[in-house]
């Protein structure tokens, strides 16, 4: 059994990651709509919004960091299907011609 790989699945796999980016967009949207508190929101609970804001700033810097991983990996996901394409193809093309013409 030899190592086999099957360029539409990275190209699949690559489409899903993208496909990701789309829900950092929702959870983005939802980090700014339901957790953007200010001191006169929180008013006695000051605190609170010290730490609301802190996390929220945290999450929000992780899902930035995720949008750049994904796209990255999907990207180089791309590119590994068309240099398998482009291997394969070279080596079809490369034992084809150990073959006498007819």
């Amino acid at each position: 059994m030899g190592f086999r790989v099957q360029p539409e699945g990275l190209d699949t796999y690559a489409s899903l990651l993208k496909g990701l980016q789309d829900d950092l967009k929702t959870a983005q949207d939802y980090l700014n709509q339901h957790l953007s508190y200010d001191y006169g929101d929180a008013r006695m609970f000051a605190t609170i919004a010290n730490a609301n804001n802190a996390t929220k700033a945290a999450v929000g810097d992780n899902l930035k960091h995720l949008d750049q991983l994904l796209s990255a990996s999907a990207g180089e996901l791309v590119k590994s299907a068309n240099m398998y394409r482009e291997t394969d193809a070279n080596e079809e093309r490369r034992l084809d011609e150990t073959y006498p013409s007819s």
